[in-house]
């Protein structure tokens, strides 16, 4: 006798071909994979209907209550989450990013998470000073946090603007020195070479290029290429893993692969937006569509497309933040980068991605949902098996729908794939065990979901 029993699926994990069954779920864990001609009892039964079930998604990469640029601050675990499990996510990382002590802000974080988010969530924490630099062993133990956001862009102009902090390469070697001496530590390094942009955006604005493409060339692929190399270098010698976060072009496809041929542990992820726009496709909506890493070339985007077919991509995220277009200024170089994107991940993976380019259904599951619990130690996780959590998307890959930001469900007034028509939606989010998203309803309450300590061993 289960809880719930998802008949009649195709049900899709990271490391195989989809098979069809059912799934029965018993106190918000996976207790028992049915063949089909297994018949099982249930408090509730939900007919599949033949569609493919995948392990809930995780967002690698999200900046949820990010207060720059839009005034929803405190407001977003509400909206996010809840357009994040319209998308079939069912975890997502927050980069927690202050440059105050840890004590200050991280117990008001989680405060405000307890409260509000729909979905689980776990924290990828900075390392901006040299104050988190003695302290962050300490809140990593404290939170049960493993996983560590280091910056090598980010100085000067672009730093102020987004109130960050940028590391030098010997405060990014002292850092991944000790975050190697964390069980289970990792660094996810923003990797572009902030001199260079630094210095070629000075000379675009003083030439008066406002253009979208401009803050493209200011911050060429090489750029990416070359600080990916450099952490992956200094990452080795201080013998800490390490995870270059949102790769967008060819050099830094080549960079991952060329530190990999050295026998360097290295993790990649690629966001939704660098495979499925380029620069020319966003340029009429300019501003809105800023970004770091920028957007690139149509040649840029198939060549992260390649890498996921090859397996060089681990990852996939959205970089979420959800601005308004409020964020707007008069000049391309002071309007706050980024934008959002969690609730069209995987609607966008299975039209790009499965549709139209025939990757394989595990594979996408594998980039959305099994790679990152692996990667960051989320135990339970990312896969359909027994005893794992209950975290669930149901997806009828057929489905169409035009995105339009209204239907998104978060506090962002624009997409940039409005128009866009994607094929594969899910119908049915379930989040250990409930379902907290169905036919477009959002049925979580606030606050049901949970912070995920990652299991730290002892030294």
């Amino acid at each position: 006798m289960f809880d719930l029993l998802i008949q009649n699926c195709q049900i899709v994990n990271g490391d195989r071909q989809p098979i069809p069954g059912s799934v029965g779920i018993v106190g918000g864990k996976i207790a028992a994979i049915l063949a089909p001609q297994v018949e099982g009892t249930a408090a509730r039964v939900i007919d599949g209907q033949g569609k493919v079930l995948f392990p809930g998604g995780i967002d690698t990469h999200t900046h949820f209550r990010y207060d720059r640029g839009y005034d929803n601050g405190d407001g977003d675990y509400l909206t996010e989450t809840r357009s994040a499990l319209l998308g079939g996510l069912t975890t997502a990382f927050r980069m927690h990013r202050e440059l105050g002590a840890y004590a200050d802000h991280l117990p008001v974080e989680l405060k405000k998470l307890a409260a509000s988010s729909h979905m689980d969530m776990a924290f990828h924490l900075a390392i901006m000073t040299e104050d988190q630099l003695t302290t962050f062993a300490q809140a990593a133990r404290d939170y049960a946090i493993s996983s560590f956001k280091l910056y090598i862009a980010y100085k000067g102009k672009a730093g102020q603007l987004q109130g960050l902090q940028g590391a030098d390469d010997g405060f990014l070697y002292e850092a991944m020195r000790r975050i190697g001496r964390v069980p289970n530590g990792i660094a996810c390094v923003h990797c572009e070479n902030s001199e260079v942009a630094e210095r070629l955006g000075a000379q675009l604005e003083q030439a008066g290029r406002t253009d979208l493409a401009a803050w493209t060339e200011a911050r060429p692929g090489w750029s990416e290429g070359e600080a990916i190399h450099r952490a992956g270098y200094i990452a080795h010698h201080a013998e800490c893993p390490l995870y270059v976060v949102h790769i967008s072009s060819a050099e830094g496809v080549e960079a991952v692969e060329a530190l990999r041929a050295r026998g360097i542990m290295v993790k990649a992820e690629v966001c939704i937006h660098h495979l499925t726009l380029t620069v020319e496709d966003a340029e009429p909506q300019a501003g809105l569509a800023k970004v770091n890493p920028p957007l690139r070339s149509a040649r840029d985007v198939e060549s992260l497309w390649d890498a996921i077919r090859r397996g060089v991509i681990d990852t996939i995220g959205s970089d979420h933040v959800p601005h308004s277009r409020a964020k707007l200024k008069p000049s391309l170089w002071q309007i706050m980068p980024g934008f959002a994107g969690s609730g069209t991940i995987l609607p966008a993976m299975l039209e790009y991605g499965y549709h139209q380019r025939h990757i394989p259904l595990e594979r996408i599951a594998a980039l959305v949902s099994r790679n990152a619990a692996q990667i960051f130690n989320l135990n339970g996780k990312g896969e359909i098996a027994v005893g794992a959590d209950a975290d669930l998307t149901l997806i009828d890959l057929d489905a169409e729908r035009e995105v339009q930001a209204a239907g998104l469900l978060s506090a962002a007034d624009y997409s940039v794939l409005e128009g866009r028509t994607l094929r594969g939606w899910p119908q049915m989010t379930i989040l250990r065990g409930q379902v907290v998203m169905a036919d477009g309803q959002i049925h979580a309450q606030p606050g049901y979901g949970q912070f995920l300590r990652r299991p730290i061993p002892s030294v």
